[in-house]
């Protein structure tokens, strides 16, 4: 529905740089479950660095940010579940746009931008997320 360039590669090709989305996943269009812009702020999401939720899946450095709990793979639906060999299913967390609040010091990643949920699940970046988007952006975007 949507791709975008990382910023590590703006220096070395700056004409390819940019996000394109399905114009069908804008809010009031008619692709069910992704109607509601949540493509293009994940798109934005890649453009500022961020990489997915369950990149690398349940081992390794992931989406090189400490407070995305690692998954098997990705959501597509807005249900609990457990994808990684650590007890208890993944974390969890609830939040609206920028603030989150532990239930049962659980976190999930079901409703953060870089997963692949439905987009009446999407609410959140995590603080690391926003961290990370900030380097980012200072390391390779700004002139």
């Amino acid at each position: 529905m949507g791709y975008a360039t990382l910023p590590e590669t703006y220096q070395s090709n700056p004409t390819d740089d940019g996000v394109v989305f399905l114009s069908a996943t804008v809010p009031g269009s008619h692709v069910q479950g992704y109607n509601l812009g949540g493509t293009l702020v994940h798109e934005v999401g890649h453009w500022v660095g961020l990489y997915h939720t369950f990149q690398g899946g349940c081992y390794g450095q992931g989406d090189y940010v400490d407070d995305t709990p690692a998954e098997a793979y990705a959501a597509y639906e807005c249900t609990d579940r457990d994808t990684c060999s650590a007890p208890g299913a993944d974390p969890i967390r609830m939040c609206s746009f920028f603030r989150c609040s532990s239930i049962s010091n659980r976190i999930i990643n079901l409703d953060n931008f870089m997963d692949y949920t439905d987009d009446t699940c999407l609410t959140d970046f995590t603080p690391g997320q926003r961290v990370r988007a900030l380097d980012q952006l200072n390391t390779y975007r700004m002139v």
